[in-house]
């Protein structure tokens, strides 16, 4: 609760000095895979998927507030015993940045992430999908920091790899954590 009412009021100071408002698209890949802390004789692989949705961001002199919400498909294949199966989570995230302007086009960024689960579902090598809502946390939070590239105040383009804190897994046997990368370009409509 405390971090939410954290970045509601990061985000009204922002606006408030905000010299430009940017808003628009965004689109792009996610390498994924479940990060666990004692693995033992459990094998991870990364799973490829896409993330896209709304960008914003208010720029002051410096740096910038970027807020997103975006649909992320998630997840990771696993082995455990010999058994292989591919877990998809399908997410809504909304990632607030502070983004720092390395010269006029360059940019570094971090923050946090709380992330919706939309849901999830588990394959078995050569089977259909299973639905795993029940046992996958319905929220996820971490962090996340990336590099940018800003062209013409209209197209940004970024790379950034999200940590996450929480224990997504919620069967007695398992504790994964999401870990993604993501490459993405965003086009802003209104400048």
């Amino acid at each position: 609760m405390k971090q939410g009412i954290l970045i509601c009021l990061l985000f009204l100071t922002a606006t408030g000095y905000a010299q430009t408002f940017r808003t628009g698209l965004k689109a792009g890949g996610n390498l994924s895979y479940l990060g666990s802390r004692d693995s033992g004789n459990e094998s991870n692989t990364s799973r490829t998927g896409y993330h896209v949705g709304w960008i914003g961001s208010w720029d002051v002199s410096g740096f910038s507030l970027q807020t997103e919400v975006v649909y992320s498909t998630q997840g990771g294949a696993i082995g455990i015993a010999g058994i292989n199966y591919e877990e998809n989570y399908n997410y809504i995230n909304i990632p607030v940045a502070l983004k720092f302007n390395i010269g006029k086009e360059f940019s570094f960024h971090f923050g946090p992430y709380f992330a919706l689960l939309m849901n999830a579902t588990q394959r078995e090598t050569g089977q259909a999908d299973v639905n795993i809502d029940e046992f996958i946390s319905s929220t996820d939070y971490g962090g996340f920091a990336g590099l940018g590239y800003d062209l013409q105040d209209s197209w940004l383009f970024e790379i950034r790899y999200n940590y996450g804190l929480s224990d997504v897994d919620q069967r007695n046997n398992a504790e994964r954590r999401n870990r993604f990368w993501q490459l993405s370009v965003s086009y802003f409509l209104v400048k």
